[in-house]
């Protein structure tokens, strides 16, 4: 080897973590687009909600923070899931709207508070209703909000645009 192509002493870098550290200070932040942040705050409580349903027992308090806004007046918080039926609760704010929709799944729907007309039936606070598996149900509004207890497909959660709302 020639006086040109000797080797430099080796430098302490640290741990691959303190490297790391090092170099993402030198990272400029970017905006993120509403849309991509949305996504990934789906994906992220999906992944949450995927290991509490692995438990045996599950429990959600009320103040929990994995609620997802599906629109400017709709959320809904993943509650379990088994393959393609999930339980979860859905808000929507007055003026909410969900269009007509059929059901590759049975679907369970328990009022809690609030009330809503889905189709052309009132439902109040403990009504409850049952979509069979292949039914279709009309547009659900609400002008006064209305929290509901939803079990069955979730076609929103599988990253299907199933539910907007009107404004």
């Amino acid at each position: 080897m020639t006086s040109e192509h000797k080797r430099r002493p080796a430098s302490p870098r640290g741990t691959a973590a303190q490297v790391f550290a090092r170099a993402l200070a030198h990272v400029k932040p970017i905006a993120v687009p509403p849309q991509s942040a949305q996504r990934v705050k789906r994906e992220l409580a999906l992944r949450i909600h995927a290991q509490r349903s692995a438990a045996q027992l599950v429990t959600v308090r009320a103040q929990d923070a994995g609620w997802i806004a599906l629109t400017p007046l709709i959320d809904i918080l993943p509650l379990t899931r088994a393959g393609t039926v999930y339980s979860f609760l859905l808000r929507m704010q007055a003026g909410a709207q969900l269009p007509a929709h059929d059901h590759p799944e049975a679907e369970e729907c328990l009022v809690l508070r609030g009330e809503g007309i889905v189709g052309d039936v009132l439902l109040r606070a403990g009504d409850y209703q049952f979509a069979p598996k292949g039914t279709r149900h009309g547009i659900a509004t609400t002008t006064r909000g209305v929290l509901l207890y939803v079990r069955g497909s979730c076609p929103a959660l599988d990253r299907t645009n199933l539910i907007s709302a009107q404004p």
